[in-house]
């Protein structure tokens, strides 16, 4: 069971880091046309689902081990 939480949880953290992803090409081309405050917001809306992301990921690490252990 741990293990198919695991896999959820990097399912989960993969879908939050694409979406980061596309945001942050779309940033950087406002920050290549000079547009900053525009880029700036998206990092402030990106920042959220990295930080999620990472929780994601410390869950599945758990949960992975935990799996091998039971």
């Amino acid at each position: 069971m741990s293990r198919k939480l695991a896999k959820a949880c990097l399912r989960s953290m993969f879908e939050r880091v694409a979406e980061c992803g596309d945001q942050a090409r779309a940033a950087r081309k406002l920050l290549a046309l000079g547009r900053v405050d525009e880029a700036m917001n998206i990092a402030y809306e990106i920042e959220p689902l990295l930080y999620e992301a990472n929780h994601l990921m410390q869950s599945a690490s758990l949960l992975r081990r935990e799996g091998k252990e039971g």
